[in-house]
């Protein structure tokens, strides 16, 4: 085998490694969605701020900073939100940084508090919306792998 087959078949592998974390990350959070709607409880937070990002393929989302108190210790998360729930949540903030901030709903594990998401919008979307992606492609790739090792045994005559 040449130096080119060694090349195609490296970056192959790492886009299959790709996938295979994208996939990893999106069952994580599929994972934690669940374990808030059963054992979660509510908090109230605070929005620190709210960014509007541009994405290639997913469009508009939004990141929100979001600051909550459980058992004396304060924590700080970034959530990856769509970007309907974006906006209604710059709407909702003030002008200045300094006044008043908006009181939020956060949903958090009892048994580990650093695990919230804002209850408004439970999961990442965008990890989720990769993790369909993903999957897709990973499936896609698989039944081509398949389909031309089925060509390739056929390709030669049979006795």
């Amino acid at each position: 085998m040449n130096i080119e087959g060694f090349i195609i078949i490296a970056i192959f592998c790492s886009f299959i490694l790709m996938f295979i974390i994208v996939i990893g990350m999106g069952c994580v959070e599929f994972t934690i969605a669940h374990r808030l709607r059963k054992h979660g409880e509510n908090v109230e937070g605070y929005i620190e701020y709210v960014d509007l990002k541009s994405a290639r393929p997913g469009g508009v989302y939004g990141k929100v900073c979001f600051t909550y108190k459980v058992h004396d210790r304060t924590y700080t998360k970034k959530q990856t939100v769509d970007k309907d729930t974006a906006v209604v949540f710059l709407r909702g903030m003030p002008a200045a940084s300094w006044l008043s901030k908006e009181h939020i709903t956060v949903m958090f594990l009892p048994r580990k508090p650093s695990v919230a998401r804002l209850a408004a919008a439970p999961s990442d979307r965008m990890r989720i919306l990769n993790f369909i992606v993903a999957l897709i492609v990973l499936g896609f790739l698989v039944a081509l792998m398949l389909l031309s090792i089925l060509v390739y045994t056929n390709s030669y005559p049979s006795y």
